[in-house]
């Protein structure tokens, strides 16, 4: 585990970074939610006020009718995290193993223009062939949000300051929805899967 002046140096850099980034975006796995740092994670978002998006396996761990919520990213996610993770230059991983259906067979794409910050307790998970952390950070992620909630009140970031992109990111939420009205018209007596 990472030690608390390296923690809090790596939160520094990461703010510096969002706050410099024209698209950033916080992705979640369910690591959030096993470190018990939903409560912590809600208030780091409020306070950045950039995309969220989330693993197909932490689906209640944000909710999905939140301004902030831009998706799920994966094979089988939905467009607009796709498109959110995709566009991102930014991309603050917390807690997320990021499986094959997460990250595509052509891992070498994912998130392809974004600075990659990945925590993880496991530091297996940061030497994964696959997807390759630019700052890979070792640490429980409350512990981890715990010092980034720290730094963003010692700097005190504008929320307003991403407000363009995360309505991009809303716009092809909605755009693209995961079921369209026209599949959810009956036709006869049977359901549309």
């Amino acid at each position: 585990e990472a030690d608390e002046p390296d923690l809090a140096a790596a939160c520094k850099d990461i703010l510096q970074r969002i706050r410099k980034a024209e698209r950033p975006v916080i992705m979640i796995g369910t690591g959030v939610r096993t470190a018990g740092a939903l409560p912590v994670f809600e208030r780091v978002v409020r306070k950045l006020g950039i995309p969220v998006t989330m693993a197909w396996t932490a689906v209640d761990s944000f909710p999905t009718d939140d301004p902030l919520y831009c998706g799920r990213p994966g094979t089988i996610g939905d467009r607009g995290g796709n498109f959110t993770v995709q566009n991102s230059d930014v991309l603050v991983i917390i807690g997320c193993r990021l499986a094959l259906r997460q990250i595509s067979y052509n891992w070498g794409s994912f998130a392809r223009a974004a600075y990659k910050v990945i925590v993880d307790v496991d530091p297996a998970e940061l030497r994964k062939p696959m997807v390759r952390p630019d700052m890979p950070i070792v640490s429980d992620a409350k512990a981890f949000l715990e010092a980034l909630e720290r730094q963003i009140d010692q700097e005190r970031p504008d929320p307003g300051r991403h407000s363009a992109w995360l309505a991009w990111c809303k716009a092809r939420l909605e755009r693209y929805p995961v079921v369209r009205p026209e599949q959810r018209r009956l036709t006869g007596d049977r359901l549309n899967p």
